[in-house]
C-alpha cells in the first residue's frame, strides 16, 4: 500500500494528471487545506489540471512516513512558483493524510497554510 501512497506522490511531482487519476478510487475523496471535500475522480482531474496551470512546477518533498493500517500521514514540504515565475515561489511545511483501498487512493488529505500560497500570486 505504501507504493500506492508514493506513485500517487510521484505522479503529483511529474504533473502528470492522468496516472494522478489512475491511481485514484472511484468514490477519491480530496480534502483540501480548509477542510473541503471535493469527490470524484472527473471532478478531481479538472481541479489538478487547473492546479498545475497556476502552480506548474508543484513538488511535494516527504521527509516522513507514518503507516497504520490503509492509513498513511505524510510530513514534509509543498513548493511551487505561481504560473512559473521563480519570482512568485513558494514553499511551506505541510502534512498529507492518505487512506488506500483496493490498490487506489480513496482519500487525499493536505495540512498546510495555504495563505503564503495566494500571496504569492499577487
Amino acid at each position: 500500500m505504501k507504493e500506492v501512497v508514493l506513485n500517487f506522490i510521484k505522479a503529483i511531482n511529474e504533473g502528470d494528471v492522468e496516472n494522478i487519476c489512475s491511481l485514484m478510487a472511484p468514490n477519491h475523496v480530496f480534502i483540501d487545506s480548509v477542510g473541503h471535500e471535493h469527490k470524484g475522480v472527473p471532478l478531481m482531474k479538472s481541479g489538478w489540471s487547473a492546479y498545475f496551470e497556476s502552480f506548474p512546477d508543484y513538488k511535494i518533498e516527504i521527509s516522513e512516513i507514518f503507516e497504520r493500517d490503509k492509513e498513511f500521514v505524510l510530513l514534509g514540504r509543498a513548493s511551487a512558483s505561481f504560473k512559473g515565475e521563480k519570482v512568485k515561489c513558494w514553499s511551506i511545511p505541510a502534512a498529507w493524510k492518505a487512506t488506500i483501498e483496493k490498490g487506489k487512493v480513496l482519500c487525499w488529505q493536505v495540512f498546510a497554510d495555504t495563505k503564503v500560497q495566494f500571496d504569492a500570486m499577487k
